[in-house]
């Protein structure tokens, strides 16, 4: 037989493996996207969030300050409700969904990295941010959660109101985190999440998604922690359900189990070409050209195997 039209035969036994390994290798690609396997820079910082809370008109921040560090950072929270969202509760809109389009991959890669829930976080985001509208989350500041100080020293001064505790507003000068993307202001207020506040680290631990059953619990635990609205659970809820973002929730045992079902059937596959090229080789070839072919078989079915390793690779 032509030695050509034996390659030829080789290596359409050893394609079709490829075309079967690629489902395993696109879906592990995405997992180490999503799951956040890649090393993601953890900032270390002593960064504690304020909860800003605003009316229906985006400019106003009506706050209490609470000074829980020697930083400049302090929580805010509100005597007031979180900014009125009633039209969006019921109807969707077009302004929020392509917010959603827009930071809903990157906060699902995210939060399912620091054990949240991504629909739970991108609500937030909604509520907090005016979907993108508030003066503090359009560029070039991007802070979608109005966390107060600094971010790797970047910072924008706004003038708030605050309360003295009696009821009477008065205007200061804040400083506000300034990130260089959504993606920094998502990743800082997981870190928020994860981390908790000074002299507290487990906060927060009530809302990761390992210590609750099902997203309400996380907002329910929110309320009156993170806020002090007693109907913010209510509104992320609603939030979450008319514009379905948990689908944006990531379950990692699922996909793990995927890769696993992919895997077992690749390396099945392999093991049943390889001994479909040897049964070639032994048959077909003699002995002149046997050895260079199996050298070009052999470098192949290499490159292959070093492939799944490397995007296998944790």
């Amino acid at each position: 037989m032509n030695n050509k039209v034996l390659l030829i035969m080789i290596l359409g036994l050893v394609m079709p493996t490829l075309m079967i390994a690629a489902p395993a290798l696109k879906l592990s690609s995405t997992l180490k996207e999503r799951t956040g396997l890649k090393t993601i820079k953890i900032i270390k910082t002593d960064t504690i969030s304020e909860r800003k809370n605003r009316s229906s008109k985006y400019a106003r921040f009506l706050a209490q300050s609470v000074e829980i560090s020697d930083d400049i950072h302090e929580i805010i929270k509100s005597e007031e409700t979180v900014s009125d969202f009633s039209e969006t509760m019921t109807d969707k809109s077009q302004s929020i969904e392509e917010f959603v389009n827009k930071i809903g991959e990157q906060a699902s890669k995210i939060a399912s990295y620091h054990d949240l829930y991504a629909s739970v976080m991108i609500a937030q985001a909604i509520l907090e941010s005016e979907a993108g509208n508030s003066a503090l989350s359009i560029p070039p500041y991007y802070n979608l959660f109005g966390i107060k100080g600094d971010y790797k020293g970047a910072k924008v001064v706004m003038k708030t109101q605050e309360d003295d505790g009696q009821g009477n507003l008065f205007t200061i000068d804040s400083k506000f985190r300034q990130y260089s993307s959504y993606k920094e202001s998502l990743e800082d207020y997981a870190m928020l999440l994860k981390m908790g506040v000074t002299g507290n680290t487990l906060y927060y631990q009530s809302v990761w998604k390992s210590q609750t059953k099902n997203y309400p619990e996380a907002t329910k635990s929110l309320t009156g922690k993170y806020a002090t609205d007693a109907q913010y659970d209510e509104k992320l809820n609603r939030l979450i359900e008319v514009y379905q973002l948990t689908k944006y929730d990531i379950d990692q045992q699922e996909v793990l189990s995927k890769l696993r079902v992919f895997t077992e059937i690749t390396i099945k596959d392999v093991a049943v070409k390889i001994n479909a090229i040897k049964r070639i080789i032994n048959t077909e070839l003699g002995a002149k050209h046997k050895w260079r072919i199996i050298q070009q078989v052999s470098k192949l079915i290499r490159k292959l195997f070093f492939y799944v390793l490397k995007v296998l690779r944790y």
